[in-house]
């Protein structure tokens, strides 16, 4: 689905497609949850040594931050969507906290 042409959202007239979402930001967010080679990086072991489960030090120090913020990025996605599929635009009081919530959360990470 992330392939076929939005038939309601364009980008300078041309029908909007999803896969930039798909392939960035679902694929690495799915990394921590899934069991995939990059989820089992932390737990490799060299041979002879015992296996053992443990959290990444170098990973997974900013993963619920990025959890957080993609399902607020998709909350407002989905809420935009089903507004303009109806033919309206989302209210301005729901659009502007949520707007500037993923704003500020994208200008913290920017810090870090």
């Amino acid at each position: 689905m992330a392939l076929e042409p939005d038939t309601i959202e364009t980008v300078e007239g041309k029908p909007l497609k999803w896969e930039f979402d798909y392939d960035w930001i679902y694929f690495w967010t799915s990394q921590y949850v899934h069991g995939t080679v990059v989820c089992m990086n932390s737990h490799a072991v060299m041979p002879r040594e015992v296996f053992a489960i443990y959290a990444s030090p170098e990973r997974g120090e900013h993963a619920a931050g990025l959890a957080l913020f993609n399902a607020g990025l998709y909350l407002y996605k989905i809420l935009v969507m089903s507004f303009r599929s109806i033919r309206y635009e989302l209210p301005e009081k729901l659009h502007k906290p949520l707007g500037d919530l993923l704003h500020k959360m994208a200008r913290e990470a920017l810090k870090e």
